[in-house]
């Protein structure tokens, strides 16, 4: 009796495996069900026995297999260690949106392959084979879908990144669209602690050369000789895996490896450069493949993927994306009932020999309580700023105090030309005159927090440049600053930047006086003091492509873009350890406060107008202080 049930049990167990699992309903009406097919591709690889490829598949509310038109496709690649019930989490994501009529219906495909890379190899199998010659053609022929390159889109997480990127590249005339989150991808030699090099898809010890041969940038060379375009959307987040913390392994520069690092990088290769060798009118867009880039909060795991894979899926199939990801500015948004003052002035400046004009905003309730003290905005505008520079900024103060998403404040906005707010014989001594006598005059003229926690700096554009060194500089004065667009560099200018066209760093521009004053050598004292002054940094991806400006650049001129400038800096100030602390491997770096941000835009308010707001948040959450009562005469 009891063989007969221990093979009943057997036979059970045989049954289960040779046959898919009946589909599962989710709450909304759509289906998922687990199904397995015989790979040809894996069949014929070095692996005996594992010629089975299973996968799960999304099935929308109202699925009809009749339906005249086909369904289109997302092929969904997991993670390193992964399985086909991997995306689970995400398929709440698509009821949703499909519910809501923001996307069509759509099939989604999990196919699972372990730690394979996505690639063909002799210890996990023809896997990049099987998902292209076997699963595709097997869905589209067991299912009503699109059955055109019009209907498929590709999307993966980390290691599913590098796969979907690498199909795309490969395979583009299969799919017309792809999301890549947090992909685990390098565009030169991987690091030695990545599963890259450690898990053998790439050969058993690691074989650099297979490596090569199989990454993104030989994936472009095959992409671009061929004639069509696979829109690219690239999420990653700002905390991601930090390849400094494993750092008994890795050079001191191995924030290179991050993935926000390698995601900017993607980017540039893909649509800032002229990827496809073409002729252009200078200063005009650079022929590119289209894509999108945005670095938001949060680490390597779903805070970033599912809102990634959202407005990844609205931006495959062509609709618009929310404004947390794509902001658009609107002076109507900021209509307020309690506006504050704003009035220009001028007083002398012992440092300039001269007058120093500025304009002072003073917040509604100001006067109203003699004993209130209030943090004080130190405002940097961008090249050929005046008195109206900041103009559209004043309702967005008068809108963020109303709704108490800050206190009140006091913002003074000195008005310094072109002067990139240092010392300098062609503008005088600007740095000198807003980091001695501005201080001194508004601390005198109106009721302040007269110390570092009661002083901030925001800047745009070459107002950037400024925040950030007296960020770095003057630490024990600042408690805290917002970077939007910054005109920085973290090596040599581009010989049309404005620090080099408009004498700042003296005429000619002298390269010693620019290294003297740029901010990778004021961070090498800001790492000898104690002070931390967190910053929040953000960018546009569209901002200015410095390769329009061909005939005057270098062909890697996308390196002067703001975007990358954007994360060079990041890198050095927060994901490095610039404070030289001691810290466990594998543990958070210990680097300088800081937030990225790129979101879509270019050089203008949408992204300047909400980074405003964000920022002016985080610097009141990371050490700003707040108006204080009673704090004397």
């Amino acid at each position: 009796m009891k063989t007969k049930q221990i093979l009943l049990l057997i036979l059970f167990a045989v049954i289960m495996i040779a046959f898919p699992s009946a589909p599962e309903a989710s709450k909304t009406g759509s289906k998922t069900v687990v199904e397995t097919i015989a790979s040809k591709a894996l069949k014929k690889d070095d692996r005996p026995h594992h010629h089975k490829l299973t996968y799960k598949l999304y099935l929308p509310e109202g699925y009809d297999k009749k339906r005249k038109a086909g369904y289109p496709v997302v092929y969904l690649l997991h993670g390193s260690g992964g399985n086909e019930h991997s995306w689970d989490d995400f398929f709440g994501t698509l009821d949703r949106m499909i519910a809501e009529k923001e996307i069509e219906p759509v099939i989604a495909v999990v196919p699972s392959s372990g730690n394979s890379y996505w690639v063909n190899s002799k210890k996990y199998g023809d896997y990049e084979s099987a998902i292209i010659k076997d699963l595709i053609p097997h869905i589209d022929k067991k299912y009503n879908t699109e059955r055109s390159r019009s209907g498929r889109f590709i999307s993966g997480y980390s290691m599913g990144g590098y796969g979907a990127l690498r199909y795309s590249l490969m395979y583009p005339d299969l799919f017309s669209g792809a999301t890549l989150l947090s992909p685990a991808i390098q565009n030169g030699e991987p690091p030695v602690t990545s599963g890259a090099v450690t898990r053998g898809s790439f050969g058993e010890p690691f074989d650099l050369s297979e490596w090569h041969a199989l990454n993104y940038p030989a994936a472009i060379r095959h992409y671009i000789s061929q004639p069509h375009r696979v829109p690219m959307y690239i999420v990653s987040g700002d905390d991601d895996w930090n390849h400094l913390s494993e750092k008994e392994d890795l050079p001191p520069d191995a924030h290179k490896y991050n993935v926000e690092v390698q995601a900017v990088q993607l980017y540039q290769e893909l649509h800032r450069k002229n990827l496809f060798g073409l002729d252009f009118p200078k200063w005009e867009d650079v022929p590119s493949s289209p894509a999108e880039l945005r670095i938001v909060n949060g680490g390597h795991g779903l805070d970033v993927w599912l809102k990634g894979f959202e407005e990844g899926i609205k931006y495959m199939f062509g609709k618009p994306e929310g404004t947390e990801f794509s902001p658009v500015y609107r002076p109507d948004d900021y209509i307020s009932s309690k506006n504050g003052a704003v009035q220009s002035r001028t007083f002398h400046s012992d440092s300039l020999s001269k007058d120093l004009s500025y304009v002072v905003y003073t917040p509604e309730e100001y006067g109203k309580d003699p004993t209130k003290r209030y943090p004080v905005l130190y405002l940097l505008h961008g090249s050929y700023g005046n008195e109206k520079s900041w103009d559209s900024f004043w309702p967005i103060l008068n809108k963020m105090i109303e709704e108490e998403k800050i206190e009140p404040v006091i913002a003074a906005a000195p008005v310094t030309g072109n002067s990139y707010w240092v010392n300098s014989e062609k503008y005088g001594d600007v740095e000198t005159a807003v980091t001695q006598d501005l201080l001194e005059e508004i601390d005198a003229q109106f009721r302040t927090i007269a110390d570092r926690s009661g002083r901030g700096l925001v800047g745009y554009s070459m107002g950037g440049y400024g925040a950030l060194r007296y960020s770095l500089v003057y630490p024990d004065l600042f408690g805290a600053a917002s970077l939007l667009s910054p005109a920085i560099q973290s090596d040599e200018a581009p010989s049309t930047s404005g620090a080099v066209e408009r004498g700042s760093f003296g005429e000619p521009f002298n390269r010693e006086r620019w290294e003297q004053l740029n901010y990778p050598r004021a961070l090498e004292t800001y790492g000898n003091q104690p002070h931390e002054v967190p910053l929040f940094i953000i960018a546009g991806d569209d901002d200015w492509n410095h390769l329009s400006e061909k005939e005057d650049l270098p062909p890697d001129a996308w390196r002067y873009n703001m975007e990358v400038q954007a994360v060079t800096s990041y890198e050095r100030i927060h994901r490095s350890n610039v404070f030289n602390r001691p810290f466990e491997k594998w543990s958070p770096v210990p680097g300088s406060p800081a937030e990225l941000r790129i979101v879509n835009g270019g050089h203008g308010m949408s992204v300047w107008a909400a980074g405003f707001e964000q920022g002016l948040m985080y610097m009141f959450e990371n050490g700003l202080s707040s108006a204080e009562q009673g704090a004397g005469n």
